[in-house]
């Protein structure tokens, strides 16, 4: 059998030399050769039998003694272990035998399809069995053009009976499973830079058109009915939009602008992707009507109490607010006053009637329901972040809108008021959940991990291949510990590794990782940050909603103090109604330093807590000092000073400014 020569190449192997340099990659290489024909042939056979490509200490001596070597191996395998990573792959003991192999490999999984596909086409007849006279001409014909036939056929010949079988040829199999993960790797990566280059431009384009209509249509909802969708369809398609913007002057790139719009990709937009708030009126406002009149046309006519067959807006006002509809009619109004004349007639109103609102527009939040929702995501998943990427962010945006929401609820069998569920998930109706919503301490550790990514290695991407030590495009959980101990992470690795391992294998594989770089820098991840820490938050805030005491109850429930008269002003004195000096409303001036989240949203989190205008904090509760430590402090125009002043420095200020019955929040 042949020996290896300088270009990778085989010689017959002869008796073994007297001498060589022991211990040495040299001696190795020779040793090798002479004992199996070639060092690729020894590698295949008693080293990387498992074809991961990488041979540990173990495998290394195991083989070595196999082949009845004398020397040392432990000092061998630390000679050939240049880079002590603690493994060897065929490079770091023979670079010619190496490039030869990695040639036939990516050949192969180029060409072929399986193992089996190979040696058909090899043998031409369908067999599965082949010799090396028709390997030799068979790969030739098929389109190698690299030599060296005759060295391959002895390697992969294992048994060496002069033929290759399906079992000699498992690395293919392996080899063809890399090259398609390695494909659509490269392929994600060309198409995210693509998108990550265009995102910030479509962003700023939507921006622009949303200005713009404002501007010249005053709000989104009369916009979209007058000029986006005038025939009052409440689902636009591409050619619509684009259309639109020819018509009504708009200079911008209108398919750049479809880009931001359609974010999920359907190739149509619906008028709550569009204008989620407005949407939110006009689905209560059909509702209303639907519920006290019928239809849209019985509303008219009971709105139209001259009955001119035109309703002006005092007019509408006046009679929603009798009928008893308490929202902001104006807003209303405005929408359904397409021609711009301050009435509305019949026909304004008949769209109503064939739209079909999603319904968490109109839902009520159902916290019990989020809690049900979770009990049975954790139930399924036994983790919160591995249900998360299985059954609600499946295509890994990071985001879970309504219809991803609603798959999830019937994969995971939640039937109970899915509406008012993502209602409570989605308090801020921004029409999409995150992780933050469903696990915030799973959020702010992936948030963790991703931003050390980014400052070690660059992206998450980079990390991979950092730690993928044997480029097998795979990461064991001793890889992974090895890695985050060499490299410095210090949080929790294990618990880290068990939630991205979403496949549950033991290993985890770039597309269970690379979804973290598609959170676009810093906006994304603090957009993130920030709702992880809300929603942790509201853990305090849910604690201290919960432990009012009898006391309070008889204070907010009481008739209100005597109104008491202010300090002179420049604009003269003023009476205000003054509330218990030992309470502090929760409501008017409320932000949150740590979020930066202003009243609004505030205000949302707190009407889905059930802490009404009303409520405040009693001089001696608790609960101030557990808003404190979630990060809400009254606004410091509000106070004139230090915003963390304590609750006797806030009483003393409130009597000393000018209307004391102003309510502040500690």
């Amino acid at each position: 059998m042949p020996s290896e020569t300088d270009d990778g190449s085989a010689q017959g192997p002869g008796t073994l030399p007297s001498s060589w340099p022991s211990g040495t990659a040299e001696g190795c290489r020779r040793f090798l050769a002479a004992k199996c024909g070639s060092t690729l042939a020894a590698w295949l056979k008693h080293f990387d039998i498992d074809n991961d490509s990488r041979v540990t200490a173990h495998e290394f001596g195991r083989g070595m003694r196999a082949l009845e070597y004398e020397g040392d191996i432990s000092a061998l395998f630390a000679t050939l272990d240049t880079e002590g990573c603690g493994g060897l792959s065929l490079d770091d003991v023979d670079k010619a035998q190496a490039r030869l192999w990695k040639r036939f490999r990516a050949w192969c999984a180029m060409s072929f399809i399986s193992a089996s596909d190979m040696l058909q086409q090899i043998s031409q007849d369908g067999s599965e069995t082949v010799e090396v006279e028709a390997f030799t001409s068979g790969i030739q014909r098929l389109g190698w053009s690299y030599g060296h036939e005759d060295s391959l056929f002895n390697a992969l010949d294992y048994d060496q009976d002069q033929t290759l079988e399906v079992s000699n040829m498992k690395w293919l199999d392996v080899e063809i499973r890399r090259v398609r993960r390695k494909e659509q790797a490269k392929a994600r990566a060309l198409e995210e830079r693509r998108v990550k280059g265009r995102l910030p431009q479509a962003k700023a384009k939507l921006d622009e058109f949303r200005h713009f209509l404002r501007r010249k249509y005053g709000g989104y909802f009369r916009a979209w009915r007058i000029v986006l969708s005038p025939n009052d369809s409440m689902v636009l398609q591409k050619r619509d939009l684009l259309t639109a913007c020819a018509r009504i002057g708009w200079a911008g790139d209108a398919r750049l602008l479809w880009q931001a719009i359609d974010k999920d990709d359907s190739g149509c937009i619906t008028i709550d992707e569009f204008d989620l708030q407005g949407a939110a009126s006009f689905a209560h406002f059909k509702l209303f009507i639907e519920q006290k009149f019928g239809d849209a046309a019985s509303a008219f006519r009971a709105l139209d109490k001259f009955k001119t067959k035109k309703v002006k807006q005092p007019e509408f006002i006046d009679a929603l607010q009798a009928h008893g509809f308490h929202r902001n009619a104006k807003v209303i109004f405005h929408g359904l006053d397409v021609d711009g004349d301050k009435s509305i007639v019949e026909e304004d109103l008949l769209f109503l009637d064939k739209w079909k609102p999603l319904p968490f527009l109109v839902a009520s939040p159902n916290y019990e329901g989020v809690a049900t929702f979770k009990a049975k995501l954790l139930k399924k998943y036994k983790n919160y972040l591995k249900g998360w990427r299985r059954a609600l962010d499946v295509d890994n945006s990071n985001r879970c809108n309504w219809d991803e929401f609603e798959a999830a609820c019937k994969r995971i069998g939640h039937t109970e008021d899915i509406a008012g569920t993502w209602r409570a998930l989605d308090d801020d109706l921004s029409g999409f959940i995150t992780l933050a919503e469903i696990d915030s301490s799973a959020s702010q550790q992936l948030v963790t991990f991703r931003r050390w990514a980014d400052e070690e290695f660059g992206s998450v991407r980079s990390l991979f291949g950092v730690f993928d030590f044997d480029g097998s495009q795979e990461i064991s959980w001793p890889e992974f510990r090895r890695s985050c101990n060499i490299y410095g992470f210090e949080g929790h690795s294990r618990s880290l590794f068990t939630s991205l391992d979403v496949e549950g294998n033991g290993a985890i594989s770039l597309d269970e990782v690379v979804f973290l770089d598609k959170w676009d820098g810093g906006e994304a991840v603090e957009e993130l940050r920030r709702r992880s820490t809300l929603c942790a938050s509201s853990a305090s805030l849910q604690a201290f909603a919960g432990r009012q005491t009898s006391r309070e109850r008889r204070l907010s429930q009481g008739p209100a103090r005597s109104p008491v008269s202010s300090g002179p002003s420049a604009g003269g004195s003023r009476a205000a109604t003054a509330q218990p000096r030992s309470r502090c409303d929760l409501r008017p001036k409320v932000r949150c330093e740590r979020t930066g989240f202003g009243p609004l949203e505030i205000q949302a989190l707190l009407d889905g807590l059930g802490i009404g205008r009303s409520q405040g904090l009693s001089k001696s509760d608790e609960r101030g000092s557990e808003l404190e430590k979630a990060g809400f402090h009254s606004q410091r125009a509000a106070l004139g000073g230090d915003c963390r002043a304590g609750p006797r420095a806030l009483r003393s200020r409130r009597g000393a400014r000018e209307g004391a019955g102003a309510s502040l929040v500690n």
